[in-house]
C-alpha cells in the first residue's frame, strides 16, 4: 500500500462580489477548475473554505494567523489571502494503491466496503509544500497579469474573470499533478522542499567578471534610455525604453538591474514554459526545442528581416508602480539576456536592428571570458550533501538538485531537475520532507530556533541551522556517528562552505 496525490479543485473568490439575493451568491466566484463541474458543487466548496476563514478570523486579529490549512483524511486544502478580499484555495487527494482483492472471499466480496481513511498518510506531502505551489500561482499572475484589484478597478469584475480563467487554465497545466496523479515514487522530484525554498541559482564569479557585465548591460540600457529619433518616425523614445533586464549564463543568474530578487525568481521559473509555446506555435503545433536554443532574438519580432512582422513577446509588470513592459529575450551561445522594453518600443523594427548591432559583439566577447573564468565549487559539490538558502537575496545553492533551463544548448541535459540525492542513507522523499519540515520549525519558532539535528529512519543525519536570515542544511550518510561526531562533522563542512568568498552573501 502506497499514496500518491491529484489535483482536486482550483478556485478564487471574493465575497464583495456576492449579490444581495441567494441566487446571486455565486457572483462571488471568479474562477473555478475544473469547470465541468455543476455550479451547486463548486458553491460546496467555496462556501466551505468561506465558511472556515471567516470562522478562524474570530480568533485573531493578525492576517499572519489567519486559516491556511485545512486537513482531511484523504483530502489536503490550502487557503491564501493574497489581496484583501481576494482568495485563492487549492485542494488535492491523497491516494493509496492497495490490493483490495487480499483475503476477501467470495461472500465478502458481496459486501459494501467501509473506507478506511487511516491509511493515508500526510507525511507524504507536508502542507507547507502545497502552500508555496499556491503562493508561486499567486505570485506568476501578478508579475504577468498585475494585481486582481487593479484589473476590476480598471476594467471591471468580467474582464478580471477572463483574465484568471485563461491565465490558469494554462498555468495548472503546468503543474506535475494537475493532469494526473503523482505516485509516491515521483513526489519527491515534483513536489518537495524546493517548491518551499524556491531561490535563484546565482553564477558565483570573481569580482572583475562580474564588473564586466555589469558594464555591458549598464552601456546597453544607457544607450537606449535616451531621447533619439533614428529608432521610430516619432520625435521621441521614451527616456526609459528599457525599464530592467537580466543577465543569465546556462542557467545561472549573473546580474539583474531595476527588477527586485522574487520577480526575478518569478519570471525565472515560468519564461521556459511561455518560450516553449510561442515556438510551438511558430512551428505549426510542433514542439521544437531546436528552434527554442537557435542564437538570436527569441521574443519579439517573429522575423526581424521584415518590416510588416508580427511581434510577441510576454507582457509583465514590475515593482510597486507597477510599470507595463514585455520581456524581449536574446541568446548568444551559453549567455541569454532579458531585456524588459517600454510598450511604445515593443513593436518598432529599428529598435531591433540597432539592439543586435549594439550587443552581439560584447556578448561574445562576454560568453568567452566567463567561459574561461567560471568559479564552481564542484569538490565541494562532489563530496558533501547540502542545500544552502539566503532569504535575503533569495539565493540557493544545493548538490541535491540541479535545475537545468529549456534556454540551454543540445549538449546540456534536457531533464528540469536531476535528483542525485542516491545513496545508502535516507531516501530521497523522506530527507526532503524532514527539510521541509525543519523549515516550517525555524519560520514559525518564537524561541529563535537556530539548529536542529534529526535522525533518519535509515539511521543517517540531517542537521539544519538558520542565522541571519540564512538556511543551511546538511545530509550526513554515516550510520555509526554519535552525536558528538556528527556536530563535528557540521562545524567543518560549515567552515569549509562558508570559507568560500562565493558563499558570503
Amino acid at each position: 500500500m502506497s499514496t500518491g496525490i491529484v489535483f482536486h479543485r482550483f478556485f478564487i473568490f471574493n465575497s464583495k462580489f456576492q449579490g444581495k439575493r441567494e441566487e446571486d451568491d455565486y457572483l462571488k466566484m471568479l474562477t473555478f477548475f475544473p469547470r465541468e463541474l455543476e455550479l451547486n458543487e463548486k458553491m460546496r466548496s467555496i462556501g466551505l473554505a468561506e465558511a472556515i476563514a471567516m470562522f478562524t478570523n474570530t480568533f485573531t486579529t493578525n492576517e499572519k494567523e489567519q486559516c491556511e490549512t485545512i486537513l482531511c483524511d484523504n483530502k489536503r486544502y490550502v487557503l491564501l489571502q493574497v489581496e484583501p478580499g481576494y482568495w485563492v484555495v487549492m485542494s488535492v487527494n491523497l491516494l493509496r494503491q492497495a490490493d483490495t482483492t487480499k483475503n476477501v472471499t467470495p461472500d465478502q466480496s458481496k459486501i459494501p466496503r467501509i473506507k478506511d481513511f487511516s491509511l493515508y498518510e500526510d507525511y507524504d506531502l507536508p502542507y507547507k509544500i502545497l502552500q508555496s505551489v499556491l503562493s508561486t500561482a499567486y505570485q506568476t499572475f501578478r508579475v504577468f497579469k498585475g494585481k486582481m484589484e487593479d484589473i476590476y478597478q480598471k476594467n471591471g469584475v468580467d474582464h478580471l474573470k477572463n483574465t484568471l480563467d485563461l491565465f490558469y487554465s494554462r498555468y495548472l497545466s503546468t503543474l506535475s499533478f494537475f493532469s494526473k496523479p503523482v505516485l509516491p515514487a515521483n513526489i519527491s522530484s515534483s513536489m518537495n522542499v524546493f517548491n518551499v525554498l524556491d531561490g535563484i541559482h546565482f553564477l558565483p564569479v570573481d569580482p572583475s567578471l562580474f564588473l564586466h557585465v555589469q558594464s555591458f548591460i549598464n552601456t546597453t540600457c544607457n544607450t537606449f534610455n535616451k531621447p533619439s529619433t533614428n529608432l521610430s518616425p516619432s520625435p521621441e523614445v521614451p527616456r526609459n525604453a528599457i525599464h530592467a533586464a537580466m543577465f543569465m549564463f546556462d542557467h545561472y543568474l549573473l546580474f539583474s538591474g531595476g527588477i527586485n530578487h522574487e520577480e526575478v525568481r518569478t519570471i525565472s521559473n515560468y519564461m521556459p514554459s511561455l518560450l516553449e509555446d510561442r515556438f510551438r506555435e511558430l512551428n505549426g503545433g510542433q514542439s521544437s526545442r531546436r528552434s527554442v536554443r537557435a542564437d538570436g532574438l527569441l521574443t519579439g519580432p517573429e522575423n526581424i528581416k521584415n518590416n510588416e512582422t508580427r511581434f510577441s513577446a510576454p507582457k509583465v509588470i514590475l515593482g510597486e508602480k507597477q510599470t507595463e513592459c514585455h520581456i524581449i529575450v536574446y541568446k548568444h551561445q551559453r549567455i541569454t539576456v532579458l531585456f524588459f522594453v517600454d510598450n511604445s518600443i515593443f513593436t518598432k523594427i529599428s529598435f531591433y536592428h540597432r539592439l543586435t548591432d549594439e550587443i552581439l559583439t560584447d556578448l561574445h566577447r562576454l560568453n568567452t571570458i566567463i567561459s574561461e573564468g567560471m568559479n564552481y565549487i564542484p569538490s565541494f559539490d562532489d563530496t558533501y550533501k547540502y542545500i544552502y538558502f539566503n532569504h535575503m537575496n533569495l539565493a540557493i545553492k544545493t548538490s541535491l538538485a540541479k535545475k537545468q533551463s529549456i534556454l540551454l544548448d543540445d549538449q546540456h541535459s534536457d531533464d528540469s531537475e536531476n535528483m542525485i540525492l542516491n545513496s545508502s542513507g535516507a531516501s530521497v522523499k523522506e530527507t526532503l520532507n524532514i527539510i521541509a519540515h525543519a523549515h516550517n520549525e525555524f519560520r514559525k519558532s518564537k524561541d529563535g530556533l537556530k539548529e536542529t539535528y534529526m535522525r533518519t529512519k535509515r539511521d543517517g543525519w540531517v542537521v539544519g541551522k538558520y542565522f541571519g536570515g540564512k538556511e543551511f542544511y546538511i545530509i550526513l550518510d554515516q550510520k555509526n556517528f554519535s552525536l558528538m561526531e556528527v556536530q563535528e562533522q557540521v562545524h567543518k563542512i560549515s567552515n569549509i562552505f562558508f570559507s568560500s568568498s562565493n558563499n558570503k552573501e
